[in-house]
């Protein structure tokens, strides 16, 4: 949403830009009202996507434009110079929100947070099973101070899966929002899913049994997947001592 905001608003200030000396051909005041657009784009992006600080280059360049409303039909150069600033400021902000580590910083401690208020207001087993609200918070909420700190994705996941363990309840869980990040998650929380379950025989001998199910087999080099579609095994998941590991 934020790409094609910013696209948006810079293709459209381009437009101006090049349409600068229009007015003084086609005098009207359907021009003005052209001026205008950026700012009402602005608008619908704070009101679908909420106002976000680290677009203040875009939301300026807007009013910048909006300002060519009281510009004279015939001062085109101050029109295509106050479009071009406007235009270099929007994409000044792109390439800052693209390569900014701050920008692109997830707020693992308020997730947390907001989802501890969600269930504490809305579990409704609560009393039955006992749940001290308090108690988990203090308990959960360094765990996930610290993931703020490390954003560590994976870390992230382990802490929510202890967190939501902590109700007994099938139907408490949780799922990261990016699927790179679920897939990344689940393969280094659990390991390398060999697809191998040991079991002892009447003869007293061990078998490892296939358990992958619907003849899903594969090498730990594949890049397949399993019947979930997010099991996929890697190089850089491979154990210590695992290079002879293959299943045919």
């Amino acid at each position: 949403m934020n790409i094609v905001f910013f696209v948006l608003e810079l293709a459209y200030i381009v437009f101006l830009f090049v349409m600068a000396k229009a007015p003084e051909k086609k005098p009207s005041n359907i021009w003005r009202i052209l001026y205008a657009v950026p700012v009402f784009i602005a608008i619908l992006e704070i009101v679908f996507d909420e106002f976000n600080i680290f677009h203040i280059g875009v939301y300026v360049a807007a009013m910048l434009v909006a300002a060519t409303l009281f510009t004279e039909v015939g001062d085109f150069l101050k029109r295509r110079i106050i479009t071009g600033l406007s235009a270099l400021l929007i994409v000044s902000n792109l390439i800052f929100i693209l390569v900014s580590p701050v920008y692109n910083r997830v707020d693992y401690l308020k997730d947390f947070e907001n989802g501890f208020e969600s269930m504490k207001e809305h579990y409704i087993l609560a009393e039955e099973k006992g749940i001290d609200w308090d108690e988990l918070y203090a308990k959960y909420k360094p765990i996930f101070r610290e993931i703020d700190q490390t954003q560590d994705h994976v870390e992230n996941y382990k802490a929510w899966q202890m967190f939501t363990g902590e109700f007994y309840d099938g139907h408490v869980g949780y799922l990261p929002e990016n699927d790179s990040h679920m897939k990344d998650a689940v393969t280094r929380s659990y390991g390398n899913d060999f697809g191998l379950s040991l079991m002892k025989l009447s003869s007293g001998e061990f078998v490892a049994v296939n358990v992958e199910g619907c003849g899903n087999s594969y090498s730990i080099l594949s890049d397949d997947k399993d019947d979930m579609g997010i099991y996929t095994l890697r190089d850089k998941y491979m154990p210590a001592g695992a290079e002879n590991a293959r299943l045919t």
